[in-house]
């Protein structure tokens, strides 16, 4: 075969976007495969720094599956925020806590619209692609009095253009409360035990959900809260301040905040997260009446492009459980409090608390003496006393019949 110039530059030419397009997907598979594991979710924790490895309630899906352990009331929130590029995100969780175990669904979704330029022409040509992310997990464990144990499965879908991708994690973690209602410290591995496949597709290479993803973020989270009160000003606090450890920055991390409730109804909140590449600092409020909570965060991210914003607004609504409330008997009932446990010795007790009323002693008239009762020794009057016996066996008295006393005569 000749060697021709125009076939050889026609083959380098041609495998040159090949070799860019390869380049690139395996940039992008390292760094930018399911972003949506690295933003935070939960205003409240966002809004300090995204330190919440140790506080309980929501966002179990971003910083400890056994988060919702040790929240005060089953919940349901919402979320809703914006991020630089046009990237809408939201997020819908429940949870519900029982004596010795717990439960937590959560469904969060990352879209943003593409506007390609067409090289032949001057203006955009319209949104030709976009870009979903989806995380659907669920979570559970078991409570064993101050120690709380959960497991979460994640389910993650991305899908460019038209191009999809998937996988699959187990995340563990812990928390404990060292001193209940002030010190709590947690501990959670995400996302380390994954399958997915973002080497191929999944129907046409099942092996490839064996296959390791570096694009999936993986993190190790330990932190610790503290609530009290401030003593000068008598207002409740809590301080948070996690460890973390990124595989996709390859640093240690380290986001702290706090939160201080002014008033009853309201909470200011901010936080810095140390070390990573991009955050600056956040700041936040929450507003409580009756069975809803307000949270509200706001951060500063440093970009390339210099520094941008972000938001995120949640709502979270309260489950009130009622539970069966016992009525107290009064003391002066003793059998009606224990049934199964009657003594009969109790019973002349009851009985000389309260005692039959006697019946009435009704006085016999006595009856006058007659003329010759100075002669009639028998019809002298009683002078041995003037109660008959039949009274003293509280009996009442009775007319003597004539007969009776006709017969005494004789």
């Amino acid at each position: 075969m000749m060697y021709s110039p125009v076939n050889y530059r026609y083959r380098v030419f041609h495998r040159i976007p090949v070799v860019i397009l390869l380049l690139s997907n395996a940039l992008f598979a390292q760094y930018g495969r399911f972003s949506i594991a690295e933003e935070p979710t939960a205003p409240r924790s966002a809004a300090m720094g995204s330190a919440g490895t140790a506080l309980a309630g929501s966002g179990f899906g971003c910083y400890n599956p056994a988060s919702p352990a040790f929240a005060p009331l089953p919940f349901l929130s919402f979320e809703y925020g914006s991020q630089p590029g046009d990237l809408l995100k939201s997020l819908v969780e429940t949870a519900w806590m029982f004596p010795s175990w717990f439960a937590g669904a959560s469904l969060r979704v990352h879209t943003t619209d593409f506007i390609i330029t067409n090289e032949q022409s001057d203006g955009p040509t319209g949104p030709i692609s976009s870009n979903q992310v989806l995380q659907a997990a669920v979570t559970g464990g078991f409570i064993y009095g101050r120690l709380a144990a959960g497991n979460s499965l994640n389910f993650f879908q991305e899908r460019i253009g038209d191009q999809t991708y998937h996988a699959l994690t187990w995340c563990p973690g812990v928390l404990f409360q060292v001193i209940p209602n002030s010190l709590t410290v947690g501990a959670s591995l995400l996302h380390y035990l994954r399958l997915d496949t973002t080497g191929s597709r999944w129907y046409k290479t099942p092996a490839a959900w064996y296959q390791t993803a570096r694009g999936l973020p993986r993190y190790a989270r330990a932190g610790i809260a503290w609530s009290d009160t401030l003593r000068r000003w008598t207002l409740p606090f809590t301080a948070v301040c996690d460890l973390v450890y990124s595989d996709v920055y390859e640093r240690f991390m380290v986001p702290l905040g706090a939160e201080v409730w002014v008033l009853p109804s309201l909470a200011v909140r901010a936080g810095v997260h140390i070390n990573h590449p991009t955050e600056i600092a956040h700041f936040g409020v929450g507003l409580r009446w009756s069975s809803l909570e307000f949270d509200f965060d706001y951060g500063i991210a440093q970009l390339v492009s210099g520094a941008e914003t972000k938001w995120l607004f949640g709502l979270t609504y309260s489950l009130h459980m009622k539970k069966q409330e016992t009525t107290p008997q009064p003391l002066s009932e003793p059998k009606l409090l224990h049934p199964a446990k009657k003594d009969s010795t109790a019973l002349p007790v009851l009985q000389k608390a309260t005692p039959a009323a006697a019946e009435p002693v009704i006085p016999v008239p006595q009856t006058p003496p007659a003329a010759d009762s100075a002669n009639n020794p028998s019809s002298k009057p009683d002078t041995t006393g003037s109660v008959r016996p039949d009274s003293l066996l509280n009996v009442p008295a009775r007319a003597v019949p004539a007969e009776d006393s006709v017969s005494s005569k004789k």
